[in-house]
């Protein structure tokens, strides 16, 4: 897939999409990521842990869920300078249980209504799609190496094993610059 491909919104031409500076990628889930990139100067403009809060209602109290408004604030803050957000995909996973996919579920409704509102193209690729296009496996250290060789001046936030959250978001932002068309 290449910008051509993509629908613009709103009857917008493809142009719309080269004028945008940045490029949002999402790692959904508790232990996922945004991360912002401007692929004009090929450099990362924010890596940010998916904002969680502790629950202090009776019911459900310590789970952790995303921060609504943390997130619509970072990707307000980005959305209006950005031309496409591209978020990974998921499905249920065998063995996980009813209650954790219908939160995981809840959050990623939050994360697409988030991106609505900020007026960004969303671009949603399941994971076996853009890592097959990034040469990645389902081995989320290879996402950290990639990430480690290719941003080297960056290092430090990919220094701990559970920043994969970061690594992937940052490489679904890379994916979604390469289907504009951008070298990667």
């Amino acid at each position: 897939m290449n910008w051509r491909q993509l629908t613009p919104p709103h009857g917008c031409d493809a142009v719309f999409y080269m004028t945008k500076k940045y490029i949002i990628g999402i790692d959904p889930g508790f232990t996922g990521a945004v991360a912002v990139y401007n692929p004009t100067a090929r450099e990362i403009v924010a890596v940010e842990d998916m904002p969680i809060k502790r629950s202090s209602s009776l019911i459900g109290q310590g789970k952790a869920n995303i921060d609504v408004s943390a997130l619509a604030s970072l990707i307000l803050g980005y959305g209006s300078q950005s031309s496409l957000c591209v978020v990974e995909r998921v499905s249920a996973a065998p063995g996980q249980g009813v209650s954790s996919m219908f939160r995981f579920g809840e959050g990623f409704g939050m994360i697409q209504g988030i991106i609505a509102a900020a007026g960004v193209r969303a671009l949603m690729p399941p994971p076996s799609v853009w890592k097959a296009s990034m040469n990645l496996s389902s081995d989320k250290d290879k996402s950290l190496y990639m990430v480690r060789e290719k941003f080297p001046s960056n290092l430090s936030l990919f220094t701990r094993k559970k920043d994969n959250g970061r690594a992937e978001a940052l490489l679904l932002s890379l994916f979604g610059a390469k289907s504009l068309g951008f070298e990667i």
